[in-house]
């Protein structure tokens, strides 16, 4: 099997991910043995840091990853998670793609994003962008109100969930809510290091649904290759005594 990873923290010495070269080599190698020979490069980016200057960073660390590795058997997109902020549509949109797609990583902040929330994912869309929400089953102001998941849905928004998640038995009602009411479209390992939230794509494909795995592993290859990721028409969830139906 020969998956994509759309969301890791390997680059090494960037971010809360690898923390050296050695680290994020072995963090490879993890993934290679797992089936994963495609992989989205996406440290954290603030959009109230300067751009250019962690453009710049994402570049030597890149290339720190890539001339000690020296293996032409994975492929690497560049990309960045952005942190969801007013300040979003002030910057160069074409800077925060993954690689040269049309596909932008977003993650929200702990707190409940702003009412604009909406109007700015739509803006983004409208300047022929697609936003992927990253790790949604993070937020408890959406599994508290999954309409709001669903209103993002609909205009566009892709969501991606942290692989982890699906091997955790009491995430079972939410996740197969999401599922049955196609609210999920991505999975990422959102792997951070060899020990802490290691990749674990492999692992993960063995438990979820058969008709799961082949839409997120070919939806992963759509984005990889800028290619219209395949959106099954969502609908609502509802919450009854905190059971998802």
């Amino acid at each position: 099997m020969r998956v994509v990873d759309i969301h890791t923290h390997i680059l090494p010495g960037i971010d809360d991910g690898a923390k050296d070269v050695s680290e994020a080599v072995s963090m490879v190698s993890m993934q290679k043995k797992i089936g994963v020979n495609k992989i989205i490069l996406t440290p954290h980016y603030n959009p109230y840091d300067d751009l250019d200057v962690f453009l710049e960073k994402r570049s030597v660390s890149y290339s720190e990853l890539t001339s000690t590795l020296n293996d032409s058997n994975v492929e690497f997109l560049l990309g960045c998670e952005v942190l969801y902020s007013s300040k979003l549509l002030d910057l160069d949109l074409d800077k925060l793609t993954l690689g040269d797609t049309g596909y932008i990583l977003i993650e929200f902040g702990y707190g409940s994003p702003s009412t604009e929330v909406i109007r700015t994912f739509e803006t983004i869309i409208n300047s022929g962008y697609t936003p992927i929400l990253a790790h949604v089953e993070r937020y408890s102001f959406i599994r508290d109100n999954l309409d709001l998941l669903y209103e993002l849905a609909s205009i566009g928004v892709l969501t991606q969930f942290n692989a982890e998640v699906f091997l955790n038995e009491k995430e079972r009602s939410f996740l197969k809510a999401c599922e049955k009411h196609n609210l999920i479209h991505l999975l990422g390992s959102d792997a951070h290091g060899v020990a802490r939230r290691a990749p674990n794509l492999g692992e993960v494909y063995s438990v979820i649904s058969p008709d799961l795995k082949d839409y997120v592993i070919d939806n992963a290859q759509r984005v990889f290759f800028d290619r219209p990721v395949q959106v099954r028409k969502p609908s609502k969830v509802k919450k009854i005594f905190n059971i998802y139906i």
